[in-house]
């Protein structure tokens, strides 16, 4: 940054740059995974008021971008993920989290994922090109009908893709493994 503002483009590219870049909602997400890594102040973000308070602020937030159509965050960015920090860290490793993520259909979907992952776009496209009239006019209806095509037919081929296509390679991969992986398929 410091080399693109001495060859005179002003201060609006090193701007866009950090806005782009965020290194600082990164720093964020390092200082979480360095508390968990040494396991230092747990007890304080594993607390219940700090659970709760973080979502708090993050529904006010939210709600406020919403009601003042705002846009340019700059250091509430930080505040967010700092809650998100919050939030994750709870949710992925304290036991006693009162948000709860387990359960049958996110465990199911966590196992089709990769698939999720790899034909979303396809669908996401597909649908854009048949519902595009009524997206380009802003109606409702229009988004509704993208958002469940594009859902509903990703969730179905990566279920099929995973049946067909990932359960007989991961039954393969098993017969080669030297060290047996303690994922429970």
């Amino acid at each position: 940054m410091i080399a693109i503002a001495k060859t005179g483009y002003g201060t609006e590219v090193i701007e866009i740059g950090l806005k782009l870049l965020s290194h600082d909602v990164i720093l964020v997400g390092c200082f979480f995974g360095y508390l968990l890594h040494k396991g230092k102040n747990l007890k304080i973000i594993y607390s219940r008021i700090s659970v709760v308070l973080a979502i708090v602020i993050l529904v006010a937030l939210l709600f406020l971008k919403w009601l003042l159509k705002f846009n340019d965050w700059g250091l509430l960015n930080n505040v967010f993920a700092f809650c998100y920090g919050i939030l994750i860290v709870n949710i992925s490793t304290n036991r006693r989290s009162i948000i709860k993520l387990e359960n049958p259909i996110l465990n199911y979907l966590g196992r089709i994922s990769y698939g999720i992952y790899m034909y979303h776009s396809i669908f996401i496209g597909l649908g854009v090109y048949l519902f595009g009239s009524q997206l380009s006019t802003g109606d409702f209806i229009g988004n509704v009908y993208l958002y469940a095509f594009s859902v509903a037919l990703t969730i179905l081929v990566s279920a099929i893709s995973y049946q067909f296509f990932e359960q007989p390679f991961i039954k393969m991969k098993e017969k080669f493994m030297v060290v047996k992986s303690s994922s429970k398929r």
